[in-house]
């Protein structure tokens, strides 16, 4: 099965934007972190956001460097679909044990990313290359 390099290419577009939405959403959990009476909560935040920054790196990066690099970026694509789902199965967790609905709409974010990252790397060496693209 052959796809176009424009529609591999919307794939990925649309893991930058859930992954950077998902990052936006988790700063504005910061503030009511704060107020929790566990003092680890602000610092897992961060690392979490820290780590939703790299999602979106390996994704911008692929997209960028796709046709240019060769085969590298292909573990960059598996990379950030086992982070992005590892982040999911973790903000699932806060999600269920009582946390805010934005905690629900990350979890949510987190697992369609890893799925279209993996369905870019599935595609990725099935890619129909036209003129027109």
């Amino acid at each position: 099965m052959m796809i176009a390099k424009k529609i591999w290419n919307r794939i990925l577009l649309v893991g930058i934007l859930l992954i950077g939405l998902v990052a936006i959403l988790l700063l504005f959990e910061i503030p009511a972190a704060k107020d929790s009476p566990n003092d680890l909560a602000v610092g897992g935040l961060w690392i979490i956001i820290a780590l939703h920054l790299v999602v979106l790196a390996e994704l911008v990066y692929s997209r960028i460097f796709s046709f240019s690099e060769g085969h590298f970026e292909n573990g960059f694509l598996v990379g950030a679909g086992f982070i992005a789902l590892f982040l999911g199965y973790a903000l699932s967790d806060a999600a269920f044990s009582g946390g805010p609905i934005i905690l629900f709409i990350c979890f949510g974010c987190d697992l369609v990313t890893a799925i279209l990252a993996f369905l870019a790397r599935y595609f990725r060496g099935r890619l129909k290359i036209s003129a027109e693209v």
